[in-house]
């Protein structure tokens, strides 16, 4: 396939290489591209102007980059039903119609019911010993507040469905599945006019999520710190494009710059995270 390619593409060469000595004609000129490089199959899914997605913990951040044109999702993973069900409401106070998402873990390692303590029990005294140890050698005060995981998503399957409920109840428009497989989700979600968006940081995630019916996949790499898997971003994003049809692929991990999002393109991608 590779040898296809390379023969399709050596003409073009040889062609721009001949007006070296000699004065270049007309048909030598690039050529204006056909469309606007940033309209993806990702922009039209959505009705957005920018390929470009971010992910964040702040509401107003989501309210912002979804006026601008892009899109944006809430992680939600540390709230209560409650609390998630206000900020879908002030968000669209904030941006009407837009689309925007909700982003909740799904782990399918947690226990069906848990506590914090039993978490923390689990947890082996090495890796304990190595947090103290760095505390101490970066002298890392202790945190102001303490961190409350007692409404976590990953802590148990119980505290996860009540999340994922009231998603469903308040038809947020886009769901992210940050971890774990959303399979479960899907039918309800489509039911109610939503999307869902997966995580995946494998191949074989890539294929098995396309499989349970995701809108979107969100191909995340070692760029991103490490937690989705050992692949670097851009060789999941081109492994997951080449199987994903007319699913659109969004390259995540590493992404800062307008380079970044160029290439993500140019390896298939419909957008950035």
């Amino acid at each position: 396939m590779f040898y296809f390619e390379v023969a399709d593409i050596l003409p073009r060469l040889t062609s721009r290489h001949r007006t070296i000595g000699r004065q270049a004609h007309p048909e030598d000129s690039p050529k204006p591209m056909a469309k606007n490089p940033l309209k993806t199959k990702f922009t039209e899914m959505m009705g957005i102007e920018y390929p470009i997605l971010a992910f964040t913990h702040c509401k107003d951040v989501v309210a912002a980059v979804v006026n601008a044109g892009g899109f944006a999702c809430l992680g939600e993973a540390m709230h209560t039903p409650e609390q998630i069900a206000a900020d879908i409401h002030w968000i669209r106070d904030k941006v009407g119609d837009k689309p925007f998402g909700i982003d909740l873990v799904l782990p399918s390692s947690a226990p069906p019911a848990g506590t914090v303590d039993k978490l923390q029990e689990g947890i082996p005294e090495d890796y304990w010993a190595f947090a103290r140890q760095i505390k101490e050698k970066y002298d890392i005060p202790d945190p102001k507040g303490k961190q409350d995981l007692h409404q976590w998503g990953g802590l148990n399957q119980e505290i996860a469905r009540a999340q994922m409920e009231v998603i469903l109840e308040e038809k947020a428009p886009v769901f992210c599945s940050g971890l774990g497989s959303p399979a479960f989700f899907v039918e309800a979600a489509h039911e109610r006019g939503m999307k869902i968006f997966g995580l995946i940081g494998k191949k074989r995630q890539a294929q098995r999520e396309l499989d349970q019916g995701v809108d979107v996949i969100i191909a995340q790499g070692y760029d991103a710190a490490g937690h989705t898997g050992p692949i670097g971003t851009f060789s999941i994003v081109a492994e997951a494009a080449a199987i994903a049809g007319d699913v659109p692929v969004i390259a995540a991990g590493g992404i800062s710059t307008g380079r970044h999002l160029a290439a993500a393109l140019c390896l298939g991608a419909s957008g950035v995270w």
